[in-house]
């Protein structure tokens, strides 16, 4: 999953390992200094996500029960 401007690179929010383990990225910092989560998209954000790659791109309220969290040692250290 990835958020990102017309010509700009994308901002990845996190990916699926092969065992189905979604790993999120635990921030991302915005240009105005603002901090969000993969998991704490605003409505325009997920609207941006949807725009930008509608066939490819899942914008989920929560993880679906059968995702398993991986927690990353060291992701904002």
């Amino acid at each position: 999953m990835a958020l990102g401007d017309d010509g700009e690179p994308p901002i990845w929010l996190g990916h699926f390992e092969p065992d189905g383990t979604w790993v999120p990225v635990c921030a991302v910092e915005g240009v105005d200094g603002s901090c969000w989560t993969a998991h704490g998209l605003s409505e325009e954000q997920c609207a941006e996500l949807r725009a930008w790659v509608p066939d490819k791109v899942q914008v989920v309220d929560k993880l679906p029960a059968t995702w398993k969290a991986k927690v990353v040692a060291d992701a904002l250290g």
